[in-house]
C-alpha cells in the first residue's frame, strides 16, 4: 500500500470503476469527505502528470460522495449507516485545469455541495497537490429516490 497521510482510510467501493482507477482514500474534514489518492503510473499521462481523465474521476467520485453524504444528513442519517449507495448520475460535470501533478504525488479532493434535494444536487470541488490547485469542477446530479 503507499505512503497515505494520516486520518486516510481506503474507500470501500463496490464500484468496479472506481476500484480500477483507485485506489482512493478517504477522510473527514470540515463535516465533508475529502478524497486523497497517491499518484501511480496508471492515473499518469506520457509525459508522466496526471491525466486528465484521472481529474475528472475523482472531481465525479468526490462530488458524488459528497452529495450522498448530504442526503444521508437531511434525512437523518450518517453516511455509514445507509445500506446502499444513493443512486445517481452525473448530469453535468464541468472541470477547469490551472496545475499538474506526477507520479508519487499525494492529492487531495475536497467539496462544497450548494444543493441536494428533490431529484438534483448541485457541488463544485477543488483539486489540490499541497497548497498548489491542480483544477476545480462543477457538478451536477439526478437524484433517483
Amino acid at each position: 500500500m503507499p505512503d497515505i497521510p494520516p486520518g486516510f482510510q481506503p474507500l470501500n467501493s463496490t464500484s468496479p470503476f472506481n476500484n480500477q482507477v483507485g485506489p482512493y482514500f478517504v477522510t473527514l474534514r470540515d463535516d465533508q469527505i475529502v478524497m486523497g489518492l497517491r499518484l501511480a503510473e496508471k492515473h499518469c499521462n506520457r509525459s508522466g502528470r496526471l491525466h486528465g481523465a484521472m481529474v475528472c474521476a475523482i472531481f465525479d467520485v468526490t462530488l458524488g460522495h459528497n452529495v450522498g453524504l448530504q442526503i444521508a444528513k437531511a434525512d437523518g442519517k450518517a453516511l455509514d449507516e445507509l445500506e446502499a449507495p444513493i443512486p445517481m448520475v452525473t448530469v453535468s460535470l464541468t472541470t477547469d485545469y490551472m496545475g499538474t501533478a506526477s507520479v508519487g504525488d499525494w492529492i487531495e479532493a475536497t467539496a462544497l455541495v450548494q444543493h441536494a434535494g428533490g431529484s438534483m444536487a448541485f457541488a463544485s470541488a477543488e483539486l489540490r497537490h499541497g497548497d498548489e490547485p491542480i483544477a476545480k469542477a462543477n457538478g451536477v446530479y439526478r437524484i433517483f429516490r
